[in-house]
Protein backbone atom coordinates (compact mmCIF):
# COMPACT_ATOMS: atom_id res chain seq x y z
CA UNK A 1 0.00 0.00 0.00
CA UNK A 2 1.27 3.30 -0.69
CA UNK A 3 3.08 5.14 2.50
CA UNK A 4 5.14 7.49 3.58
CA UNK A 5 8.58 7.69 4.82
CA UNK A 6 10.98 10.09 5.64
CA UNK A 7 13.63 11.48 2.68
CA UNK A 8 15.90 8.26 2.64
CA UNK A 9 13.88 6.70 5.09
CA UNK A 10 11.15 3.95 5.07
CA UNK A 11 11.52 0.37 4.03
CA UNK A 12 14.41 -1.53 2.96
CA UNK A 13 16.41 -1.52 -0.39
CA UNK A 14 14.75 -4.52 -1.64
CA UNK A 15 10.65 -2.99 -1.16
CA UNK A 16 12.38 0.29 -2.49
CA UNK A 17 13.26 -1.19 -5.68
CA UNK A 18 10.23 -3.34 -6.25
CA UNK A 19 8.33 -0.41 -6.07
CA UNK A 20 9.64 2.52 -7.07
CA UNK A 21 7.34 2.43 -10.54
CA UNK A 22 4.65 2.39 -8.60
CA UNK A 23 5.61 5.20 -6.49
CA UNK A 24 3.99 3.62 -2.94
CA UNK A 25 6.84 5.39 -1.06
CA UNK A 26 5.85 9.55 -0.75
CA UNK A 27 9.13 11.38 0.83
CA UNK A 28 7.98 14.06 3.53
CA UNK A 29 9.92 16.41 5.56
CA UNK A 30 7.29 18.32 6.53
CA UNK A 31 4.01 18.35 8.40
CA UNK A 32 2.67 20.50 5.73
CA UNK A 33 4.32 18.66 3.00
CA UNK A 34 2.78 15.80 4.55
CA UNK A 35 -0.44 16.74 5.21
CA UNK A 36 -0.57 18.09 1.30
CA UNK A 37 0.53 14.90 0.35
CA UNK A 38 -1.98 13.23 2.11
CA UNK A 39 -4.82 15.34 0.59
CA UNK A 40 -3.67 14.37 -2.61
CA UNK A 41 -4.08 10.77 -1.79
CA UNK A 42 -7.58 10.68 -0.60
CA UNK A 43 -8.15 12.78 -4.01
CA UNK A 44 -7.26 9.78 -5.91
CA UNK A 45 -9.52 7.48 -3.89
CA UNK A 46 -7.11 6.14 -1.65
CA UNK A 47 -8.50 4.90 1.80
CA UNK A 48 -5.66 3.30 3.73
CA UNK A 49 -1.76 4.73 3.88
CA UNK A 50 0.91 3.27 5.51
CA UNK A 51 3.95 4.80 7.66
CA UNK A 52 7.55 4.21 7.74
CA UNK A 53 8.55 5.33 11.55
CA UNK A 54 11.37 3.75 12.42
CA UNK A 55 15.22 3.88 12.26
CA UNK A 56 15.87 0.03 11.35
CA UNK A 57 18.24 0.20 14.18
CA UNK A 58 20.01 3.70 13.23
CA UNK A 59 20.65 2.73 9.80
CA UNK A 60 17.38 4.99 7.96
CA UNK A 61 16.75 8.57 9.09
CA UNK A 62 13.61 8.15 11.41
CA UNK A 63 10.57 10.00 10.93
CA UNK A 64 9.42 12.77 13.38
CA UNK A 65 6.84 12.75 15.81
CA UNK A 66 5.48 16.44 13.86
CA UNK A 67 5.18 14.63 10.53
CA UNK A 68 3.39 11.40 11.58
CA UNK A 69 1.26 12.89 13.64
CA UNK A 70 0.49 15.29 10.77
CA UNK A 71 -0.14 12.42 8.66
CA UNK A 72 -2.61 10.50 10.87
CA UNK A 73 -4.83 13.82 11.70
CA UNK A 74 -4.67 14.54 8.28
CA UNK A 75 -5.82 11.09 7.04
CA UNK A 76 -8.25 10.67 9.82
CA UNK A 77 -9.75 13.96 8.46
CA UNK A 78 -10.01 12.30 5.47
CA UNK A 79 -11.73 8.94 6.89
CA UNK A 80 -8.50 7.08 6.25
CA UNK A 81 -7.20 4.15 7.67
CA UNK A 82 -3.29 4.04 8.92
CA UNK A 83 -1.23 1.13 9.21
CA UNK A 84 1.63 2.34 11.29
CA UNK A 85 4.30 -0.27 12.54
CA UNK A 86 5.89 -0.68 15.78
CA UNK A 87 9.01 0.30 15.74
CA UNK A 88 10.67 -1.37 18.96
CA UNK A 89 9.09 -3.10 21.79
CA UNK A 90 10.18 -0.70 24.43
CA UNK A 91 8.27 1.80 22.47
CA UNK A 92 4.75 1.44 23.03
CA UNK A 93 4.39 4.47 24.59
CA UNK A 94 5.47 6.34 21.21
CA UNK A 95 2.87 4.09 19.63
CA UNK A 96 -0.06 4.78 21.09
CA UNK A 97 0.74 8.62 21.03
CA UNK A 98 0.99 7.90 17.48
CA UNK A 99 -2.15 7.05 16.88
CA UNK A 100 -2.67 4.60 13.94
CA UNK A 101 -5.68 2.19 13.42
CA UNK A 102 -3.49 -0.96 12.48
CA UNK A 103 -0.37 -2.25 14.02
CA UNK A 104 2.13 -3.98 12.07
CA UNK A 105 5.25 -5.88 11.82
CA UNK A 106 4.39 -7.07 15.76
CA UNK A 107 7.08 -8.10 18.33
CA UNK A 108 8.85 -11.35 17.81
CA UNK A 109 10.38 -13.46 20.61
CA UNK A 110 10.96 -10.89 22.63
CA UNK A 111 8.77 -10.62 26.02
CA UNK A 112 6.07 -8.11 25.80
CA UNK A 113 4.84 -5.66 28.87
CA UNK A 114 1.53 -5.06 29.81
CA UNK A 115 1.31 -1.69 28.60
CA UNK A 116 2.26 -2.76 25.08
CA UNK A 117 -0.43 -5.94 25.13
CA UNK A 118 -3.16 -3.37 26.23
CA UNK A 119 -2.24 -1.78 23.48
CA UNK A 120 -2.74 -4.54 21.17
CA UNK A 121 -6.50 -5.14 23.02
CA UNK A 122 -7.97 -1.48 22.08
CA UNK A 123 -6.69 -2.11 18.30
CA UNK A 124 -8.05 -5.63 18.58
CA UNK A 125 -11.21 -3.78 20.01
CA UNK A 126 -11.90 -1.10 17.78
CA UNK A 127 -10.94 -3.23 14.35
CA UNK A 128 -14.22 -5.12 15.33
CA UNK A 129 -16.37 -2.30 15.47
Amino acid sequence: MPGYAPPNGGPDEVLRSATTALHVINEVSTAQEARASVRKMHDKGIRSLKIWVDDRRGTYPKMTPEVYTAIIDEAHKHRMMVHAPRDDAARPKGRRACGGDVLVHLVQNEKLDDEYLALLQEKSRIGRQ
